[in-house]
C-alpha cells in the first residue's frame, strides 16, 4: 500500500504544484476577480425574473474571473511565466491573459450597465445593489450583482403615426399580425421584434429602401401609474415600389478582382442572355449550364422586389453545392418613374390601396466557384475489455460532374474488429463497403412538380462485404431517392426504390446452433429486401454558431409488400415451403421505424447542454412471420455515438445473464458471443445527456450519462422473457453509464475521444450488475496484482470509442 499511496502522490503533485497561490504577484492593494455572480430577484415569478443565465445580462458586466483549464488558473499562470521568467514563445500569447484586478470604476460601470437593461426589459423603478467581498479569500475579489426589478411598466394600447398615408393603409392592413399587444411588458426586444416584422412585410412587396431605422416609438406616461400609451412612427414619405429590370449573374466572380466585377484585366468574357437574365462569365473555368442557373434562381426581371426572394437565391444556390460563396446587391436604376397600384402578396381588395411612385434595380449576382473536386478521410475506434474497432473511411466527391451541378461521390470504408480474451481461435474480423452515388438538383420524373424547395435525386449504389470467422456475407444495395425542403427547418426524404440483397455463404452450421435463438439464427441467412423508405428531419440549427437548437429525425421503412401482393395473385408458395421467393431467394417484409429528438442549450459563454432521446422498433410479418428482420436492421446499442460505455452489439437484448464465472473468480461473457457482437433487438430505447464546456483554446470537454438497452418484441422458444421488452418492469433491464470525453474543434472538423464507464450492466448475473458491486480485492500476491485487478476491473466495465462529429 506504501507503493500505491507513492504513486498517488507522483499523480497529484502537478495538481499541488498549480494549486500554489498565484496572489504573490499582486500588489498590496490588488484584488484578484475570482467570482461574479447575479443574484436575481426572487420575488418575481420565474416566468419574469431575470436571472444570470440569460447572456445579455452577463454581457453588461465589465469585469468577469480569468479563465480556467481544468479548475486551474493555467492561462493565468501562462501570463505571469512570460513577465517572470522573459517567455514570450507565440503558444504562451496565444493561450495566456493578464489578471482581471478588481476595479471600482468598472464594478461601477457594470452596476449602470445593469441598470439600463432591466430598463429595456419593461422594469423602470428597478434597482441594481452591489457587494465586493475581499475577506472571504485572500487577496481575492468576490463580487456580487443583487437585480430588484419591482414592477414593470405595461403597454395600455397601441396607436400609429404614419407619415406617408399611402404607406399607412399598406400597415394597418396587417396589424392582425402585431407583435404587440395590450398589456404587454414594455420590453424592447418586443418593440424591436415589431420593427423587424413590419419592415419585413414592405421589403418582401417591392419596398426596397425601407429600413427599420424609419421607425421608432414613443411613450406616454404621464399621469400613468406604470403603464404606458405607445405610438408607432413611421417616419418619411413618399416612398416607392421597386422592380427588378436587369438580372445580372456572374458565375465565375472572383473576388481577388471586385473592383472589376471579379474578372482580371486580361480575361475574356461572354455575356449570354438566358431567360431574361444576362449570365456573365469567363472561359477560364468549367461552366455551370445556363438552364440550372435559370432554374435554380427566383429573381425574375420585371418582377416587384421581394426580400425573401432574395433569401431563396442565396439558400438554392448554396444548396447547388459548386459555390463557395454568394453575394447580391441591387443597384438603382436612373430613368423616368411611373406610378403602380400596391396589390400585395395577397391582395383582398386592391381598391383600398393607393398608387406608388415604382422605381426599378438592376439584380447582381455574384458567385464564387468552390473547388469541384475533394477528398475526406474519417474514422472511428472504440476500445473495450473484449473488442477493438477500428474503421477509416475515404471519400470523394465531384461537386459538377456533368456541368449541371451533378454531385458524384463514391467512398470506401474499411472495418476491423479484434476480438480480445481467452478460448477465442480467430480474433479478427474484416468488412470492406464500397458505396457510390450520383445526385441531381432536380427531380428525375416524366411530369413536374411545382413549387418545391430545393429538389434533388439521388441515385446510389453500394457493395458490402463481411469477413468473419463463421460466415461470409456479401451485400448487394440499390437505392433511388428524392429530397427536398419544406420551410426553413424541414427536409424530406423519401426512397420509392430501396433494394438490399443480402448472400450469405460458408456460414456454419455449428455457430448458429451456438446462437441458441432461431430468431437470431434467421436473420444471419440470405434474403432480398426491397420496399419504401423515407427521412423527415426537423433542424432549427441555422449554422453550427447557434447556441440553441432541435433536431428531429424520422425514418421509415416498409419491405416486401410489393412482392407479397403479386405473389399473392399470381403465384403460390415454394414447394416444401411456407414463404415466397423471388429469383429462387426468400424476400424479407418488415415494417422498421426510428425517433431520433436531440436538443442543445447554451447555459452559459461556450457553455452547452445536450440531450437525445432515440425510440425505434422492427415488426417481421407476412412474408417474415416467424423468420426475423435483417440482422443489418435490428437495432443495437454501444459505439461512440451510443451507449459509450460499450462497444457496438455488446449491450442487451434485456437482462438476459450473458456472462459466466471463470476458475479465476472473473466474470466474462459467454462463448457464443466472443466469436462477433451479436446483442440486437427488434426494440432499442436510449436516452443520453451531454455538458460541453471549453477547456482551452481548441480543446473542449464534456461529462455525459448514457442509459439505453434493445429488446425482441415477441417471445419465442429460444427467447426467453427476460429478452423482450415488458412496460411494466423494461426500465430494470436499462444499462447505465457515465464518462468523460475531450473534443478538438479544427474549424472545419471536431475529433472526439470518449471514456464510458458502465454504471449498471443488465446483462451481469444478479448481484454484480451495479458497478460497486464488483468487488476486486487486494490478494495475497501484493500490490502489483492489486494494480493489475483494478485494470482489469476498469477495462471491463468501460470502453473507448474515438469519432469525428457530436455524438448527437
Amino acid at each position: 500500500m506504501r507503493r500505491i499511496a507513492r504513486y498517488i502522490t507522483l499523480l497529484l503533485m502537478p495538481l499541488l504544484l498549480v494549486a500554489c497561490s498565484i496572489t504573490r504577484y499582486l500588489h498590496e492593494d490588488e484584488y484578484l476577480v475570482y467570482r461574479v455572480e447575479v443574484k436575481s430577484d426572487k420575488s418575481v415569478p420565474h416566468d419574469l425574473r431575470i436571472t444570470q443565465e440569460n447572456s445579455e445580462l452577463l454581457d453588461q458586466i465589465q469585469q468577469r474571473p480569468n479563465r480556467r483549464l481544468l479548475m486551474m488558473n493555467i492561462p493565468l499562470r501562462a501570463y505571469y511565466r512570460m513577465q517572470t521568467k522573459g517567455k514570450n514563445s507565440d503558444f504562451l500569447k496565444r493561450n495566456s491573459q493578464p489578471p482581471v484586478l478588481f476595479d471600482e470604476e468598472k464594478t461601477m460601470n457594470s452596476v449602470r450597465n445593469l441598470t439600463i437593461y432591466m430598463h429595456s426589459r419593461g422594469y423602470f423603478s428597478s434597482t441594481v445593489d452591489v457587494k465586493v467581498d475581499t475577506t472571504h479569500r485572500k487577496r481575492r475579489a468576490k463580487v456580487t450583482y443583487y437585480l430588484t426589478q419591482n414592477e414593470p411598466t405595461i403597454i395600455e394600447s397601441l396607436s400609429y403615426n404614419i407619415e406617408d398615408s399611402a404607406l399607412s393603409k399598406v400597415i394597418l392592413a396587417d396589424t392582425a399580425n402585431c407583435a404587440i399587444h395590450s398589456g404587454d411588458i414594455f420590453d424592447v426586444t418586443l418593440l424591436d421584434r415589431e420593427r423587424k416584422r413590419i419592415t419585413s412585410l414592405l421589403n418582401q412587396d417591392g419596398f426596397y429602401d425601407f429600413t427599420i431605422n424609419n421607425i421608432n416609438y414613443t411613450a406616454d406616461t404621464i399621469g400613468l401609474h406604470n403603464r404606458a400609451r405607445l405610438t408607432l412612427n413611421v417616419t418619411r414619405k413618399n416612398h416607392a415600389i421597386y422592380r427588378i429590370k436587369n438580372v445580372n449573374i456572374f458565375p465565375t466572380y472572383n473576388p481577388a478582382y471586385r473592383a472589376t466585377n471579379g474578372f482580371s484585366e486580361n480575361a475574356h468574357i461572354d455575356t449570354i442572355s438566358y431567360g431574361g437574365m444576362h449570365i456573365i462569365r469567363t472561359n477560364a473555368i468549367p461552366r455551370l449550364r445556363n438552364k440550372i442557373l435559370f432554374r435554380t434562381i427566383p429573381i425574375q426581371p420585371n418582377s416587384l422586389y421581394d426580400s425573401e426572394l432574395v433569401s431563396a437565391t442565396y439558400n438554392d444556390l448554396t444548396a447547388l453545392g459548386v459555390f463557395s460563396n454568394t453575394r447580391i446587391n441591387f443597384e438603382p436604376v436612373d430613368g423616368p418613374l411611373s406610378r403602380a397600384t400596391y396589390v400585395g402578396k395577397n391582395p383582398t381588395d386592391a381598391e383600398q390601396f393607393e398608387e406608388f411612385e415604382e422605381r426599378l434595380l438592376n439584380c447582381n449576382i455574384y458567385c464564387s466557384p468552390a473547388t469541384q473536386n475533394s477528398a475526406k478521410l474519417e474514422f472511428e475506434v472504440t476500445a473495450a475489455a473484449t473488442l477493438f474497432s477500428f474503421s477509416p473511411t475515404l471519400a470523394y466527391t465531384n461537386t459538377n460532374i456533368f456541368h449541371g451541378a451533378e454531385a458524384f461521390d463514391i467512398s470506401a470504408r474499411y472495418g476491423f474488429d479484434l476480438m480480445r480474451g481467452p478460448n477465442i481461435t480467430k480474433r479478427s474480423a474484416h468488412e470492406l463497403n464500397i458505396t457510390t452515388g450520383l445526385s441531381f438538383p432536380r427531380f428525375l420524373l416524366p411530369f413536374t412538380i411545382p413549387n418545391v424547395i430545393q429538389p434533388k435525386t439521388r441515385i446510389e449504389l453500394s457493395y458490402d462485404y463481411q469477413n468473419r470467422r463463421y460466415y461470409h456475407r456479401n451485400i448487394f444495395t440499390g437505392r433511388l431517392a428524392y429530397s427536398w425542403h419544406i420551410g426553413t427547418h424541414s427536409t424530406f426524404v423519401l426512397r420509392p426504390i430501396d433494394i438490399n440483397l443480402i448472400v450469405a455463404k460458408h456460414v456454419d452450421e455449428g455457430f448458429l446452433s451456438n446462437i441458441n435463438n432461431k430468431y437470431l439464427e434467421n436473420s444471419f441467412k440470405s434474403q432480398l429486401n426491397a420496399g419504401l423508405t423515407g427521412t423527415y428531419t426537423f433542424n432549427t440549427q441555422i449554422n453550427k454558431l447557434d447556441p440553441t437548437s432541435t433536431l428531429l429525425r424520422v425514418n421509415f421503412e416498409t419491405s416486401g409488400n410489393l412482392f407479397q401482393g403479386i405473389n399473392s395473385i399470381f403465384s403460390h408458395y415454394s414447394e416444401g415451403k411456407d414463404y415466397y421467393e423471388v429469383f429462387g431467394q426468400r424476400y424479407s417484409q418488415y415494417a422498421r421505424i426510428d425517433i431520433n429528438l436531440s436538443h442543445t442549450h447554451s447555459i452559459g459563454e461556450k457553455i452547452a447542454l445536450a440531450g437525445r432521446i432515440f425510440m425505434g422498433a422492427g415488426l417481421p410479418y407476412g412474408n417474415s412471420k416467424g423468420w426475423a428482420i435483417p440482422f443489418d436492421k435490428m437495432f443495437y446499442c454501444g459505439g461512440a455515438n451510443s451507449m459509450r460505455g460499450w462497444a457496438p452489439r455488446t449491450l442487451g437484448p434485456g437482462s438476459v445473464d450473458l456472462y459466466t464465472v471463470t476458475s479465476e473468480g472473473d466474470t466474462q461473457q459467454s462463448t457464443s458471443l466472443k466469436t462477433y457482437p451479436a446483442q440486437v433487438g427488434d426494440m432499442r430505447l436510449e436516452a443520453n445527456v451531454e455538458l460541453r464546456f471549453p477547456i482551452w483554446g481548441i480543446w473542449n470537454g464534456a461529462l455525459f450519462f448514457d442509459v439505453g438497452n434493445v429488446w425482441y418484441l415477441n417471445q419465442s422458444p429460444t427467447i426467453s422473457s427476460d429478452q423482450v421488452f415488458n412496460i411494466h418492469n423494461f426500465y430494470e433491464q436499462l444499462g447505465f453509464n457515465t464518462g468523460l470525453g475531450v473534443r478538438i474543434d479544427i474549424s472545419f472538423v471536431i475529433l472526439r475521444l470518449d471514456w464510458g464507464l458502465q454504471l449498471y450492466n443488465p446483462n451481469r448475473p444478479v448481484g454484480e450488475r451495479w458497478l460497486h458491486d464488483q468487488h476486486f480485492t487486494q490478494p495475497n500476491g501484493g500490490s502489483n496484482h492489486f494494480v493489475g485487478k483494478a485494470y482489469r476491473f476498469l477495462k471491463n466495465n468501460s470502453a473507448i470509442s474515438f469519432g469525428v462529429g457530436y455524438p448527437f
